[in-house]
């Protein structure tokens, strides 16, 4: 691999998909569309049987600070914001980090979770993260994690998940954040207490409001596993959409019609700023033979 000489790798390489060196260890349990996923029932109650009530992981990123996925005694905690904004640009050209950082402490018996989400492109100012985990052998918050019911107003595609708990500060009331996935988008809104009861405790749709945004981010499969840099990941993952039959080029017209997928539309945008899709394709098409 590519990234088989950086610090660590042997040990990044352990948890890792397709190692040379199969292990037990895997550090994603995601959904195909990358959304928190339950751990099955056999391995949950192994765990919990083995006095395990909390597994943190991570080299998998999953947007702007950590994912909790709770279970009955059990929480998994994913802590790698590493592709937390892609257009950061922060520190060089390239940083998709950002100013985004959060700790996972270890107190006892309580798991706090602390840090901020950093500012974004639009210039909007950074979020504070503060909450502890609900575990079997603490209280924490009990919203942390939880899953919007899908219902038939509310698609399984269109449901949320509680990201965080941004406390009250600064004249504002506390607020949750919450998440949806898909594929190398992530789609962020806030939303009181009051309002994600309501809406996670009935089959009410959650309507978008002013904090509303999308972020082109990465999943851990795609982007975790290399060190190349994002916009060599992000166009191997537009290439497999763009494919439409698979047979591992791209005409001018897959392009066409690949552009009507709103995902493939903001990684496009994102890897080619204020460039048409002619040139796009121009650029791709290294030797002009009409394909890529």
């Amino acid at each position: 691999e590519a990234w088989a000489q950086r610090a660590g790798a042997e040990l990044i390489a352990y948890g890792t998909p397709a190692s040379h060196v199969p292990s037990v260890v895997y550090c994603r349990w995601l959904e195909d569309n990358c959304m928190p996923k339950q751990y099955p029932p056999d391995l949950l109650h192994f765990l919990v049987s083995q006095g395990v009530s909390r597994v943190i992981v991570g080299h998998t990123p999953h947007g702007n600070c950590p994912t909790v996925i709770p279970h009955e005694g059990l929480s998994v905690i994913m802590g790698d914001t590493s592709y937390s904004n892609m257009k950061s640009d922060l520190a060089y050209p390239g940083d998709n980090r950002g100013d985004a950082v959060c700790e996972i402490a270890i107190f006892d018996d309580r798991c706090v979770v602390r840090g901020r989400t950093g500012a974004t492109a639009e210039g909007r100012p950074r979020q504070v993260v503060h909450y502890v985990v609900t575990e079997s052998s603490s209280a924490g918050d009990p919203h942390i994690g939880v899953m919007q019911p899908p219902s038939a107003s509310v698609p399984l595609d269109d449901c949320f998940f509680v990201k965080a708990c941004l406390p009250a500060m600064e004249g504002k009331d506390a607020r949750y954040l919450l998440c949806k996935v898909d594929g190398f988008t992530n789609t962020y809104q806030e939303e009181s207490p009051a309002e994600v009861l309501r809406v996670f405790g009935s089959q009410a749709v959650l309507e978008a409001n002013a904090t509303t945004r999308t972020r082109l981010t990465s999943h851990g499969e795609e982007f975790g596993a290399s060190s190349a840099s994002a916009e060599g990941d992000v166009l191997e993952h537009i290439f497999r959409r763009l494919d439409r039959d698979h047979d591992g080029v791209v005409t001018a017209h897959e392009l066409l019609t690949a552009c009507s997928d709103p995902e493939v539309r903001r990684a496009l945008q994102w890897t080619f700023p204020d460039t048409c899709l002619e040139d796009v394709f121009r650029e791709l098409d290294a030797n002009q033979d009409g394909i890529v």
